[in-house]
């Protein structure tokens, strides 16, 4: 239960914006469960549309599985989001 719960709040968390601390990743018992979810927060985070893609392309039936798949594919757009903030940093 408390597995689903952080998947859920991984997605919100990152649908709304912000980015999830690191340490809810490598919490004893939650590692291998939320290994996918680590990757896309990473992907979310750089603003690497490439890497989001194929993140979810690799993990796309253990995304279906959770029922966070259609949540996630949401998500590019917070990803293009990210990497012009970040082009933006670099050029400012």
């Amino acid at each position: 239960f408390r597995i689903c719960i952080q998947r859920l709040l991984i997605v919100v968390q990152l649908l709304m914006g912000e980015i999830p601390e690191r340490s809810i990743f490598l919490e004893t018992g939650m590692t291998r469960e939320l290994a996918p979810y680590l990757s896309i927060t990473q992907a979310v985070r750089r603003g690497d549309l490439a890497v989001f893609h194929d993140t979810v392309k690799d993990h796309t039936q253990r995304l279906v599985t959770d029922g966070t798949h259609t949540l996630i594919s949401r998500l590019a757009h917070s990803v293009v989001k990210a990497g012009l903030r970040r082009l933006n940093t670099s050029y400012s």
